[in-house]
Formats: C-alpha cells, sequence, structure tokens
C-alpha cells in the first residue's frame, strides 16, 4: 500500500522525526524540552509540532486546565503500521 501524500509528507521530514521520537504518548512534553531533547530552536519546533498536531501524529495537553504552556503527547498508535513502523526506524538511526 502506498502510503496517503500529505501525511507521508510530513513523516518525510527528518526534524518532524525527531520531535516524533522525542514524544511519549503518556508523558507530555513542552516546546522548551522538545527543543532539547532535538537541539532545535523553540520556534523551529513549536512550528514542526503545529504540523504533527495538525495530522494528529501528536497532541496538545494543557498542564493545568486551560492554563498554562502547552505540552504535547505522541499520537502514532491509532495511525497504519506505516506511520509507526517509519517512526521507529528513524529511532533506531
Amino acid at each position: 500500500m502506498t502510503p496517503p501524500a500529505p501525511k507521508w509528507a510530513v513523516l518525510a521530514h527528518d526534524a518532524r522525526l525527531d520531535i516524533l521520537c522525542c514524544l511519549d504518548p503518556n508523558d507530555p512534553l513542552g516546546v522548551e524540552a522538545v527543543s532539547m531533547h532535538v537541539q532545535r530552536d523553540a520556534q523551529f519546533v513549536k512550528y514542526h509540532l503545529r504540523i504533527l498536531d495538525r495530522f494528529q501524529l501528536a497532541a496538545r495537553k494543557r498542564r493545568h486546565g486551560e492554563v498554562g504552556p502547552t505540552d504535547y503527547v505522541l499520537r502514532i498508535a491509532q495511525h497504519p503500521d506505516w506511520v509507526v513502523k517509519t517512526v521507529d526506524a528513524h529511532r533506531d538511526k
């Protein structure tokens, strides 16, 4: 099966894969923490996290209700196997 073009394009970007690899489905991370993990500028990370959120590969979580900074969690488990395999293959590099 050929992956859908838009989602494949999102996952073809190394920086976005780096971000997905540091996220966890149960342990939210803020933009600054992700930025430190991937060693990229926080604005750059924030931009790519918004794209990942739009494609439902990452999800926004508020730390304290609706107030405070936004954290992100990984959401690839509900996607087709090729998505999980793509992220896992990048993680193994």
